[in-house]
């Protein structure tokens, strides 16, 4: 956010510029960030979610009264107690937000292990259950009771992906964990009609998570060789481009 930005945003903080704030996790890089950086510049109430947010603290100061950070690894929910401690400091920053509706924008997520099945460790496929499934279900089950004890809106927008839809080999991981993700999500629309989700594929992005797909090797990963002629022939998609669109469809919403 840029001295101008702050300057249009004036004194609003959570509840003033807008009447709904977003929940955002993973701003610390690649899409997250962009999301994080447009947000901002909209002067969007937003509670970011994820680790190494020490970072972020000189580019995006709380101070604006636009930004609360909650600094915690995702990959560590399944470390006892951990999910509590994050609901209760979620639950806290929505108190202070005294915002009418929530939007929780699910983004943080880890394509490792990139492997074929047997070949993977069962270790290394914490992070993946950790921050793929684990963390917006505990993310998701405090913005719905906090929306539900308003009696306001909660919206959900998924950064989903093509991979929770189709098996991809090398990628078991990834794709149980997106679709099972996207599945619980589809439960919520379900069972709560008042509340709005919705699945966003942005498709294949110029990020740091592509560079972990094409530095994998082809018994890792069969289809690495797609992945750099997409990267060499300029087909990425800039992921500050995706975060425009999905903060303006975001905006549609908390204007309505």
């Amino acid at each position: 956010m840029t001295e101008d930005d702050k300057g249009k945003c004036g004194s609003h903080g959570f509840g003033q510029a807008m009447k709904a704030v977003v929940v955002l996790s993973g701003p610390a890089s690649g899409l997250g960030r962009e999301l994080l950086t447009a947000l901002l510049a909209s002067c969007v109430p937003t509670i970011a979610v994820g680790r190494r947010l020490d970072r972020l603290a000189g580019e995006f100061p709380a101070a604006s009264g636009l930004l609360v950070m909650i600094d915690v690894d995702l990959a560590d929910l399944l470390k006892p107690g951990a999910t509590e401690n994050l609901d209760h400091r979620l639950g806290q920053a929505l108190d202070k937000a005294d915002a009418d509706s929530i939007v929780l924008l699910n983004n943080a997520g880890v394509i490792s292990p990139i492997g074929r099945v047997g070949d993977v460790a069962p270790g290394a496929l914490h992070d993946a259950l950790s921050v793929n499934l684990l963390a917006p279900m505990v993310l998701t089950t405090a913005c719905a009771r906090h929306a539900r004890s308003l009696g306001g809106g909660l919206v959900v927008m998924n950064i989903s992906s093509g991979a929770a839809l189709r098996p991809l080999p090398g990628w078991s991981a990834y794709c149980a964990t997106k679709a099972a993700t996207r599945m619980y999500f589809e439960v919520l629309a379900v069972e709560s009609p008042a509340f709005e989700v919705h699945q966003i594929d942005p498709g294949a992005m110029d990020t740091a998570m592509q560079e972990t797909v094409r530095a994998s090797s082809p018994e890792q990963f069969p289809l690495v060789e797609h992945f750099s002629v997409l990267k060499e022939e300029g087909r990425l998609k800039p992921s500050a481009v995706v975060a425009a669109e999905i903060v303006e469809r975001i905006l549609a919403r908390t204007r309505q």
